[in-house]
């Protein structure tokens, strides 16, 4: 199932999310042992980790072949990537805030005083 970018929740402060409810599939035990939503979690960041390393080798590999493996390689990765992070989102174990139009408003004009300084 995909990541449904229209769900949204209030955390108690208050603050708007894309994300689901936590489903309570993935509790959390109260003691130092794993959980499968830490397994996961370590699963995403390894996984994201890998991609970045894939990226840089493909704009690094001159031949074909070991070029084409890589990018067979790293699409693979993405998959799995898609696939753990929508497990922890359809479980509501991964949300991120939704932008305020001020918070998009200093992005633009960030990136935008970045483009000015280019050369071309």
């Amino acid at each position: 199932m995909p990541v449904d970018t229209n769900a949204t929740i209030t955390t108690k402060s208050g603050v708007k999310q894309v994300g689901k409810p936590k489903s309570g599939v993935m509790t959390a035990p109260k003691d130092s042992t794993i959980n499968d939503r830490d397994r996961l979690a370590g699963l995403l960041l390894m996984e994201k980790h890998l991609l970045e390393g894939y990226t840089t080798g493909l704009s690094e590999t001159f031949e074909s072949e070991l070029y084409n493996h890589t990018r067979t390689v790293r699409a693979r990765n993405e998959e799995n990537h898609s696939v753990i992070l929508e497990s922890l989102f359809n479980t509501g174990e991964y949300t991120a805030d939704i932008a305020t139009p001020e918070q998009k408003t200093d992005t633009r004009d960030v990136f935008s005083g970045h483009r000015s300084q280019l050369p071309y």
